[in-house]
Formats: C-alpha cells, sequence, structure tokens
C-alpha cells in the first residue's frame, strides 16, 4: 500500500523495523511492492526493494507480468537497468500469457520504447523470440507510429533473418510497412538485406498489396515510388 503511494519513507521503516524475515509484500492482482514501484516510476524506491529483496524481480502478477514487463511497457530505461541489473536472465524471455505471449522486448518494441530495446537485444535469442502470430520485434515495431530512425543500428536487429522474419500469415516487416503507410521508414527499405520481393500467404509482395490498398495518409505514390527505386516488383499473382 505504501510502495503504490509512493510513501518511500514508509517503506523504509517497514523494511527496516519489521520483526519478520520476510513481511508480506503482494498486493490485488498479485502485484508485489515492485510493481507499484516500477509503476510509480521511483527509482529511489525500485533501488531500496531490490536491495531488500532482489528475488522481487521474479514475481509475477496474475496476468504474467513482471516488474521489467512494466518497465519496459512504460519504457523506463533507468528503472529497466537496475531490474536487469538484479534479475536472473529467464526473466527477461517470460512470456506475457495475456498479451499474445509477448516478452519483455516484444513489449519495448510494440510501444516503441527503442531504448528498452537497446537494453534488452543483447540478451542471447531475445531477438529470436516471437509472439503467438510469430510476429519478432521489427514486425511490431514497424506498425508504431514512432520514428523507426536509428533502429537498425542496433547490430542484434539488423541481420537477415529479422529484417526478413514471417509472422504465422507470412507477413515479413516489409510487408506490414506496406499495410501501415507510415512515414520515417524508408532507412529500413534502403537496408540491402530487406528482401523486397518476399511473398506472403498470399503469394503477394509488399508492393501488391500498397497497389492494391486504399491511400490512408496520401502517401501511398511516394511509397510505392521508393519501393520501386528499391527494386521492389510485383509478384506472381499480379504478372
Amino acid at each position: 500500500m505504501v510502495a503504490e503511494r509512493g510513501f518511500r519513507d514508509l517503506v523504509n521503516i517497514i523494511i527496516e523495523n519489521t520483526t519478520l524475515n520476510l513481511p508480506a509484500h503482494t498486493g490485488p492482482m498479485r502485484r508485489t511492492a515492485l510493481h507499484a514501484a516500477v509503476v510509480c516510476h521511483d527509482l529511489k524506491m525500485v533501488k531500496r526493494l531490490l536491495t531488500w529483496k532482489s528475488e522481487l524481480t521474479k514475481e509475477v502478477d496474475e496476468n504474467g507480468w513482471s516488474p521489467l514487463h512494466y518497465a519496459a511497457y512504460f519504457g523506463y530505461v533507468s528503472i529497466a537497468r537496475q531490474l536487469l541489473d538484479k534479475s536472473e536472465e529467464f526473466v527477461v524471455y517470460l512470456p506475457v500469457k495475456n498479451d499474445d505471449n509477448k516478452t519483455t522486448l516484444l513489449i519495448a518494441a510494440t510501444h516503441g520504447n527503442r531504448s528498452v530495446m537497446r537494453l534488452l537485444v543483447s540478451y542471447p535469442d531475445c531477438c529470436e523470440q516471437v509472439d503467438v502470430k510469430g510476429n519478432n520485434a521489427l514486425h511490431l515495431f514497424m506498425m508504431q507510429k514512432e520514428v523507426i530512425h536509428g533502429l537498425l543500428k542496433i547490430p542484434s536487429l539488423n541481420v537477415r533473418a529479422l529484417i526478413n522474419g514471417k509472422n504465422v500469415e507470412g507477413q515479413t516487416p516489409l510487408h506490414l510497412f506496406a499495410h501501415s503507410q507510415l512515414k520515417y521508414r524508408l532507412a529500413y527499405l534502403k537496408n540491402k538485406k530487406v528482401d523486397k520481393m518476399a511473398l506472403n500467404n498470399q503469394n503477394l509482395t509488399a508492393l501488391d498489396i500498397i497497389s492494391s490498398a486504399k491511400d490512408l495518409f496520401g502517401r501511398k505514390p511516394r511509397i510505392v515510388r521508393h519501393l520501386k527505386r528499391a527494386k521492389a516488383r510485383a509478384g506472381p499473382l499480379l504478372w
């Protein structure tokens, strides 16, 4: 209760003066005091709780969210760094069952939190994890309105397997770009590792998709032009 209200001094009093070896620290939805401190964006309280009981990093609420998942969701980089320093490695890979089995990296990508993504991609195999729909981090980031500038400068994300990875519908990040028609994706489009002729499960290329789509934001002609300059072509269905 005191953690979710931001009463840092009272947190210290309880920890330092309790006669119990392990004071109760859970609340509604099985969230712990550390969950509450993260959501409140209280760096000092997070540090104090981690010093007292670092095992709290492993505790998940009834939805399967650890404190690190919440830090990734809100984009709290400093808190995420503190949690990673005290967490066992498996926490990074925990999927959230009520959110398409997204891991911490996928949650950060879904909400366009690049700074948290940079912290997480250093973990082995972290980038290879996908959600229940087969989307990797680039798939999810491609559907966000946030600027994608600099994302492919992260070495762990700038690999051909991720750039051209297919979800369960056979869509690559380039297909999703064609669907979304969002701005600031030209750096991705110009990347030589991007397969401009990749086919989805309907045997459609990205150029096929945008050519038959409505012009959502007045950008369709420009995107088509850039796709063709990047050597994108129609697929077999439109030959």
